[in-house]
């Protein structure tokens, strides 16, 4: 009768911890899914971060170049003028 009684205890704390085990295991996997969502918008953000930091670049690129066009052209001008007069 004793090892019956300690047969079902075992088995009663065996479950519990089954138990506590499975809602450990509930909650890490929404962790996770929480992460990974996180991590999905974090990299979503650093990619249009990256778009906005090379596009701006490009037009400042952009903006050099058409300075240096028109000073270009301001000194051919100038030349122009002087061998003009």
């Amino acid at each position: 009768m004793d090892v019956t009684l300690r047969s079902e205890h075992k088995l009663k704390t065996l479950a519990a911890q089954a138990q506590t085990l499975y809602e450990q295991a509930e909650l890490l996997r929404d962790e996770n899914k929480a992460i990974t969502k996180i991590q999905k918008q974090q990299t979503e953000e650093m990619n249009d971060k990256t778009m906005f930091v090379r596009t701006a670049h490009n037009t400042v690129m952009d903006i050099r170049k058409a300075v240096r066009y028109t000073e270009e052209d301001c000194l051919q001008m100038s030349d122009s003028l002087r061998f003009d007069t």
